[in-house]
């Protein structure tokens, strides 16, 4: 008989209790990751609390449903990108640190930083704000578009595709934060003034590496736009577009928000 062992933010565990003691009877299911950790347990409860408020309008137990989802999923999805980014910043601060051996003071003083940041986060009375609003129109729209007359399944995997996208966000940006304040607070910005690395003033090189951080991590965290794979599929996403608007129809409003990482990170580290 095999039991498994979830632990948040890490891997599943699972014990084959006929050959317990021996290294074969333990393996690593490597499959975590923020969206699908207690995914099926998470769906479970949503359809729990839907046929709970069985007496209760649509609209109440689309709410409560999305609200729960988010409450449970939320903060393993933050503090995975938020560790995700903090490891990306030592990462490549190190190798800076050996190819820039003149920039080495400032450098440490921003490894310092982002491994503070990861130490001192709060992973243990953390709680996720509430829900936004692009969540909760998600899991009405999932609603509608379903067909079902009881939509709970539809309602919370809407849920869970947004609350993972906000929290992943959210979670990167205040990392980047947070690694930039201490390393300031460090005197890790005095000392770039005058540093170059790899052929780029310090402090620029800081802002560069936290927006391209940042952007990846967001971009990574949006939902992917379904492919059109016929032309039939093409010739209708090509009619469709002008009705969504000129903003959804070339992109122009991701990209803004893709750059915004960028001249935030930027400002904060002059």
């Amino acid at each position: 008989m095999a039991t498994h062992h979830t632990f948040p933010g890490e891997h599943t565990l699972v014990r084959d209790e006929q050959s317990a003691g021996s290294l074969t009877g333990i393996t690593e299911a490597a499959r975590w990751t923020p969206e699908a950790a207690e995914a099926d347990d998470t769906l479970t409860a949503g359809r729990r609390e839907w046929m709970r408020l069985a007496d209760s309008s649509a609209a109440t137990r689309i709410t409560l449903v999305v609200d729960l989802v988010w409450q449970r999923e939320y903060p393993a999805a933050y503090h995975a990108a938020y560790a995700g980014v903090a490891s990306q910043i030592t990462q490549e601060v190190a190798r800076a640190a050996v190819a820039n051996p003149h920039a080495w003071m400032t450098l440490h003083h921003l490894t310092g930083a982002a491994i503070d940041a990861l130490t001192r986060r709060d992973t243990h009375t953390f709680l996720a704000p509430p829900a936004d609003r692009r969540t909760l129109t998600a899991g009405r729209r999932a609603a509608e578009q379903s067909g079902q007359p009881e939509p709970w399944t539809a309602v919370a995997q809407a849920a869970l595709a947004g609350t993972v996208t906000a929290a992943r966000i959210a979670g990167a940006l205040t990392a980047a934060t947070d690694v930039v304040t201490g390393w300031r607070t460090r005197g890790g910005d005095r000392l770039a003034a005058d540093a170059l690395v790899d052929g780029q003033p310090a402090r620029a090189w800081v802002a560069d590496l936290l927006a391209g951080i940042n952007r990846d991590t967001i971009l990574a965290a949006r939902p992917a736009a379904p492919a059109a794979t016929t032309a039939a599929g093409l010739a209708r996403q090509d009619t469709a577009a002008p009705a969504a608007g000129p903003a959804a129809a070339t992109g122009r409003r991701d990209s803004r928000s893709a750059a915004a990482p960028s001249t935030t990170a930027r400002a904060r580290s002059r």
